[in-house]
């Protein structure tokens, strides 16, 4: 199996370049004299041999506007249910007939193929060309289906800023309140194509954007088919898909891409944790005071330090504190913040991903919202290494799709979807079981966007 590839899990298809709209935000540019689609028949076999040799978990068509060929769209949704790919989306601008009796039509066949979800395009861009009628009457008909919709709306600057875009938005958002769809996370402009173009003002000067549709090619994990058959640099028309798939080289450049939090700059990142609207900075802080005093031990190694919150809580009696982190200029930052700690912090500036690193011994692990970005076998690596006798984490349990919280500062962590980990609290209990630790204890702790922190202590009893 191709190393870049091993974490493969999920499938994209734009279907067409052609697009019903023609709107200011869009990164792929005007959408002008873009005519065909992808072939359903070699998507369809396309996805039969990614499934017979992969674990894809989703599956997703978008274009341009997809349901300009519906019946594309449904076979390859077709496929996918056949093959057992258990999440099945669809994004949609819902324009692409006038004809009620046709809207009705579609949806159904769009139902009947298997389509799980639905992610509706509606907000103040798509709506300058847009007719909103006709988009309105194919979420009533999708909303009667057993198919998920959503509204999802794309926000200028992020989703709280009050530009007139975005007020536009909440009130087209409103027409749709008698169909009692939910109103899906969205997602934050980037800016590229027409959005440079049309909306340049709103983009901050001096600010590197990272786009979150980007992969890190040394770790492919979505494969995404062009409608003309281009995928992974090479051509699903012209060449078997595995085949592409196992001649898959990332260049030189491309393996020496850095990792985003090397790009994040410390105040940005702590400005977002401590919004009101987020309240991580304060949580953590409040939950790192307990995490270092609920084991005897003289020494702890604390991952992912950044600028050393919660530090302060560190226990007199406590020996050694080793702050890990990938970013020099936090464990820079950290180390002027806690000059008090009186030599007994250490800052080591590692890569955890990185298999050759050579790690000191610790007491206790302290991993909080860390194993998201490295993954369960990386972190069961790190462990085998420091060999604590106790690890205490704290993951993040969301309730959207979005694992950032919404702010203003939103767009720096867009690098972030390139290397987020999806972790589940009895998946992290099982792999830690399986490296020798068991479950201590767990405690809870709300935020204030609906989101959780989940602490997980683990001993090993095993160790002397």
């Amino acid at each position: 199996m191709n190393e870049y590839v091993k974490n493969l899990n999920r499938i994209e298809f734009v279907i067409t370049m052609a697009c019903t709209g023609k709107c200011k935000h869009c990164s792929e540019g005007e959408h002008t004299n873009h005519t065909g689609h992808i072939d359903a028949d070699i998507a369809a076999t396309a996805i039969r041999e990614i499934c017979d040799n992969y674990n894809i978990a989703s599956l997703m068509t978008f274009g341009g506007e997809p349901l300009l060929y519906p019946d594309v769209v449904c076979a390859i949704h077709r496929t996918a249910k056949e093959m057992g790919i258990p999440k099945r989306d669809l994004i949609t601008n819902g324009f692409f007939t006038k004809d009620p009796a046709r809207i009705k039509e579609v949806v159904q066949n769009l139902e009947d193929s298997g389509v799980c979800n639905i992610l509706l395009s509606v907000d103040a861009f798509h709506q300058e060309t847009i007719p909103l009628d006709s988009v309105k009457y194919f979420a009533e008909c999708a909303a009667k289906s057993k198919m998920d919709i959503k509204l999802n709306p794309a926000w200028l600057v992020s989703k709280d800023d009050n530009n007139p875009y975005n007020k536009k938005t909440r009130e087209i958002i409103k027409e749709f309140d008698s169909l009692n769809i939910p109103v899906g996370s969205g997602n934050v402009i980037f800016p590229s194509g027409n959005a440079l173009k049309y909306l340049g003002e709103y983009f901050r000067d001096g600010i590197t954007y990272d786009s979150p549709y980007e992969e890190d090619p040394k770790d492919i994990r979505t494969i995404a088919f062009s409608p003309d058959g281009n995928v992974l640099g090479d051509n699903v028309y012209h060449k078997k898909i595995l085949d592409i798939i196992n001649d898959y080289q990332a260049t030189k450049k491309d393996t020496q891409m850095s990792n985003p939090w090397e790009k994040i700059n410390l105040s940005d990142y702590e400005n977002h944790m401590k919004l009101q609207s987020v309240m991580q900075l304060q949580a953590l802080n409040e939950m790192m005071k307990e995490q270092f005093s609920a084991y005897q031990v003289r020494t702890v190694m604390v991952l992912g330090v950044a600028g050393g919150n919660g530090l302060e809580h560190i226990p007199a009696d406590m020996k050694k504190v080793y702050g890990v982190d990938l970013n020099p200029e936090y464990l820079a930052e950290c180390a002027k913040r806690h000059e008090n700690l009186n030599g007994r912090l250490e800052c080591i500036h590692a890569d955890l991903t990185n298999e050759n690193i050579t790690l000191p011994h610790a007491d206790m692990i302290v991993a909080d919202l860390l194993i998201e970005y490295i993954g369960y076998h990386c972190f069961q690596k790190v462990i085998a290494k420091v060999r604590p006798s106790c690890v205490s984490c704290i993951i993040q349990v969301n309730t959207d799709d979005d694992f950032v919280s919404d702010s203003p500062y939103l767009h720096v962590f867009d690098g972030l979807h390139n290397i987020h980990h999806d972790i589940e609290k009895t998946d992290l209990i099982t792999a830690m079981e399986q490296t020798g630790y068991s479950l201590d204890s767990q405690k809870e702790h709300p935020l204030p966007n609906g989101k959780k922190l989940v602490r997980l202590d683990f001993i090993n009893r095993r160790l002397p």
